[in-house]
């Protein structure tokens, strides 16, 4: 199941946040070969604090070998939502 969340889930909007990248997560396609890349920027980073914070305070997540990520997307709407996820098992 896929549950897009809103992004004053995790930060408060009226916050400034740079949008300029940091970084850049770079890969190939495998079929069609092309570069792609997916920007690491300061406002993905706040996310990502806010959803450690949390996970921090729930023992269900203090289990060690999990990686949690964070992808904020945009709708066609032109509204920004936050794909929340994680690998391994949990619990």
């Amino acid at each position: 199941m896929v549950v897009l969340h809103p992004l004053s889930d995790f930060i408060n909007y009226n916050s400034p946040v740079s949008v300029s990248p940091s970084y850049y997560y770079e890969g190939r396609c495998p079929q069609s070969g092309e570069r792609l890349r997916l920007p690491r920027t300061p406002l993905v980073e706040a996310i990502a604090h806010s959803l450690m914070q949390h996970l921090g305070t729930d023992e269900c997540y203090s289990c060690e070998g999990k990686m949690y990520g964070v992808l904020l997307v945009e709708l066609a709407t032109g509204e920004q939502k936050i794909l929340k996820a994680f690998s391994g098992l949990l619990n």
